[in-house]
């Protein structure tokens, strides 16, 4: 796992998202946090996440009063809340962001920031098809839907084989019960 997170990031599949597009990566984006006053900015490669100091008032608390727990540069872990907030670093622009395994499991893109110039390149690594949205979820799931088929299919079989193996046994007994009953 830990040779997985070090893995430069890279552009798999690029798929229509919206108006825009959105980038699957090879890998999810692992960002490491450092404090800059009271902001802290997180990096994973070209991708940046702000979360920016703002205090919360009664009625708003930032990511709904849930605790963020933040890896730092140093190796140490920060837990935040209800203070900070999501924003987007001057000269970076919002992209929407996945991995295919994390997108097996739950077909919604996360967000990141990145530089216009770092998209630009990271786009023209990508040099295959744009996906439709809705079909690039049949296309990650495929696999893993024709697997559980087989498996249920390999099961029904398994349980066929068995249930006539039973009613054979029952049909022997039961014809060697009327043998026994007739010869007496």
């Amino acid at each position: 796992m830990s040779q997985l997170i070090n893995d430069e990031l890279k552009v798999v599949v690029v798929v229509q998202f919206n108006k825009g597009e959105a980038l699957v990566l090879n890998r999810p984006v692992n960002f490491t946090y450092e404090q800059v006053g009271n902001d802290y900015i997180g990096t994973d490669g070209p991708f940046t996440r702000a979360l920016y100091y703002s205090p919360a008032s009664a009625a708003f608390r930032a990511f709904a009063g849930s605790e963020l727990t933040l890896m730092m540069t140093n190796g140490s872990v920060r837990k935040i809340k209800d203070h900070w907030w999501s924003g987007v670093p001057s000269g970076h622009r919002d992209v929407a962001v996945g991995d295919i395994e994390s997108l097996k499991k739950f077909y919604v893109f996360g967000s990141a920031s990145i530089r216009d110039e770092d998209l630009q390149a990271l786009r023209e690594s990508y040099t295959g098809c744009v996906y439709p949205y809705w079909d690039y979820e049949k296309v990650i799931k495929f696999d893993d839907m024709r697997r559980d088929l087989h498996r249920k299919l390999f099961h029904e079989e398994r349980r066929v084989k068995a249930l006539i193996a039973a009613v054979k046994r029952k049909h022997k007994a039961l014809v060697e019960a009327e043998t026994q009953e007739s010869a007496a």
